[in-house]
């Protein structure tokens, strides 16, 4: 992230090394990127996760699977939003 100019993030739950909450968790520590959009696609459609993540700040989510049309219209309201 901090080598380039991120404006979006699309994280999925389930990663390798961290998962995308623990990834959300690290990036909303930094001031900087408290308001970056993040994107979480999941498997998880358990509400309970679901608002843990939206208590860390996620913009939006799609739970899997979804199609690219999905994708397209929740990144595109995401960052319509944003700017």
């Amino acid at each position: 992230l901090k080598e380039q100019d991120i404006h979006l993030v699309v994280l999925d739950w389930m990663m390798p090394d961290m998962n995308g909450l623990e990834f959300l968790q690290r990036i909303r520590v930094d001031k900087v990127y408290q308001s970056l959009p993040v994107l979480m696609v999941t498997a998880e459609a358990e509400s309970n996760k679901v608002m843990s993540a939206v208590q860390l700040g996620i913009s939006d989510y799609i739970v899997k699977p979804f199609s690219p049309d999905t994708m397209y219209k929740k990144i595109a309201h995401i960052l319509k939003s944003e700017f």
